[in-house]
């Protein structure tokens, strides 16, 4: 199993938030988590469970875009939950699960 998570929408350099709101950074999010899950040796599809953290319900429909586009077949299972702070004044956060 491989576990990733904490993950924000953070530019390449990993120490500030992209620009543009909650499309951009869900975006960036989930690449994150796709990288890190192919460097330990999975692939998209081994994804089984995501927990997205939004700091905003309204955030919902374009995160929802998001993840389709990722997982538009088979999707793994998903929780969202509404928080009332992410680190960085974020607008979402992403965890999964991966079974290889």
């Amino acid at each position: 199993m491989i576990f990733v998570g904490g993950i924000i929408g953070l530019e390449p350099n990993g120490k500030t938030l992209v620009t543009g709101g909650i499309k951009e950074e869900a975006e960036a999010a989930f690449r994150h988590v796709i990288t890190m899950l192919e460097r330990a040796g999975g692939k998209r599809s081994d994804i089984a469970k995501c927990v997205v953290l939004l700091s905003d319900i309204n955030y919902f429909p374009e995160m929802n875009k998001v993840f389709t586009s990722y997982f538009p077949t088979s999707p793994p299972t998903r929780s969202t939950i509404v928080v009332p702070a992410i680190p960085m004044n974020a607008a979402i956060e992403v965890e999964c699960t991966a079974i290889l």
